[in-house]
Parts: structure tokens; C-alpha cells; sequence
């Protein structure tokens, strides 16, 4: 049984087409396929290797700045304390302070939400400035408004104003911890 009936000459025709067909797959097909290969191999290396890198790094410690504090007769004056600080290390003159107590909490809520606006004269480098520490500081604040209008220089408060003098207001809002309240049994009757 003969497979293919074909002529010694179209046989050898095909014993020379089937290799060209052959290598011009490989060079053609193959071969740019096998140099993406091997780039995607070298790309999965270098992946693998900066996530081993990833899983090797330990997590960073928690964040240092104190979310809320307890609400005691004592954070005012510690916050306006920080906040004077803050003015005095960024050449701010406070000349104005007021303390606002938000409504709108819900009752047993564990937070509770104090606004303070801050009245200031300075420079605008140095109202940036005072911004920007505030954002460091050790313990959260929002600033939640702002407003900076020029000031005469006539009527500089407290001290000589400069040309380019601002009267800045900041809202700051901050966090306290409400103590839980306890419920006291009532009594029985007698």
C-alpha cells in the first residue's frame, strides 16, 4: 500500500519545501516568540525578587500622632498651649482664641468634636508656616476653615505690622475621648 501516489519529482519537491517551511516558521513565528519569552522570564525575575524584597520589609510602626484625648477640665488649656507654641515657633502674634463645642454628636457617641478658632496676625510665609507645623504636630488637628484678610498697617495689633501684614482666623478642629458614663442602679423604693 503506497501512501502517497505522487511523482519523484513532486516528492522531492517536498522532501526541500517541508524544511524552508520549517525554518521560516522558526526564524519567523518562533524565534521573536522565544526572545518575548525570554524577556517575560527576566521581567518575572526581577518581580519576583523586589516582592520577596516586599514581603522581607517589616510593617512601619503605627503612626506617633494621638488621635483624640480624654476630654478633662485640662485640654483647653493644653491645646491653646500647643497652639501658642506652635505661633510662637513660626513668629505668629495670637490675638484671638474661642472655643466652640459641636452639637449634632450623637448621645453615648465616644467622640466628641471641639472647634477652636484661632485669631493671628503675621507674615503669609509665616502663616504657611504655622499651617504646616500644625499639620506635624503631635496630635490631630483639622483644620476646617480659614480666612486670611490684609491688615493696615495702622492697625496692627500688639505689635508693629509690616507691610503685607495678614489677620488670619483658623478654625482647628480637634478629638477628646468621652469618659463612659456609668449607669447607677436606682434605688428600690421603700
Amino acid at each position: 500500500m503506497q501512501f502517497f501516489n505522487t511523482s519523484p519529482e513532486v516528492q522531492q519537491r517536498i522532501a526541500v519545501l517541508v524544511p524552508l517551511v520549517a525554518l521560516s516558521l522558526s526564524i519567523f513565528v518562533v524565534y521573536p516568540n522565544w526572545q518575548s519569552y525570554q524577556e517575560l522570564k527576566r521581567t518575572i525575575e526581577k518581580q519576583q525578587k523586589e516582592l520577596d524584597v516586599l514581603k522581607a520589609t517589616p510593617v512601619p510602626p503605627p503612626s506617633p500622632i494621638t488621635l483624640a484625648v480624654p476630654a478633662l477640665a485640662s485640654e483647653p488649656p493644653q491645646f491653646l498651649g500647643q497652639v501658642s507654641a506652635i505661633a510662637a515657633e513660626t513668629h505668629c502674634y495670637v490675638s484671638g482664641f474661642d472655643l466652640t463645642p459641636i452639637s449634632g454628636g450623637k448621645e453615648g457617641d465616644p467622640i466628641q468634636t471641639v472647634r477652636a478658632k484661632i485669631t493671628m496676625e503675621a507674615q503669609y510665609a509665616e502663616v504657611r508656616n504655622f499651617v504646616s507645623r500644625l499639620a506635624r504636630a503631635p496630635r490631630l488637628f483639622v483644620i476646617t476653615d480659614m480666612s486670611l484678610t490684609s491688615v493696615a498697617s495702622s492697625a496692627a495689633v500688639g505689635r508693629s505690622a509690616a507691610s503685607g501684614s495678614l489677620q488670619a482666623a483658623v478654625e482647628i478642629e480637634r478629638y477628646l475621648l468621652v469618659p463612659e458614663q456609668k449607669e447607677t442602679p436606682a434605688s428600690p423604693a421603700k
